[in-house]
């Protein structure tokens, strides 16, 4: 694989790993016997519990999702995640004449315009 493709969902496994390790520091503060039993584990099974709070991490993060969803869905803001609406919008397209000599004419007044003014503004010689 490359690296560059792995590298967002490097960062998203290492939030989660984050927000894991967090929680579980959290309950392991008011728990004496989780504290115990995870410093043990520390030692002898990281890989294994670092992908519980892998796991952990990734139940947090749609637990804090959802939260956020009804907050903004109780005060009224829009849902920009929200998929759109399937409403149907009837457009009448009209044509603009303009040709690639109109475009021209007005540009090389444009230019004339610019030309003159240059000249008023430069000291004469």
């Amino acid at each position: 694989m490359n690296n560059l493709t792995d590298l967002p969902q490097l960062f998203e496994n290492g939030l989660r790993f984050t927000l894991g390790a967090g929680t579980a520091l959290v309950d392991s503060l008011q728990d004496t016997e989780k504290r115990e039993t995870t410093l043990n584990r520390l030692q002898t099974d990281f890989n294994g519990l670092s992908q519980e709070w892998v796991d952990r991490g990734t139940q947090t993060e749609q637990e804090a999702r959802q939260f956020v969803e009804s907050l903004l869905a109780s005060s009224g803001i829009p849902n920009f995640n929200a998929p759109a609406s399937t409403a149907t919008v009837t457009t009448t397209a009209t044509p603009v004449p303009h040709t690639l000599q109109d475009d021209l004419k007005e540009l090389t007044a444009q230019v004339i315009a610019l030309r003159q003014a240059l000249e008023e503004n430069l000291p004469a010689s």
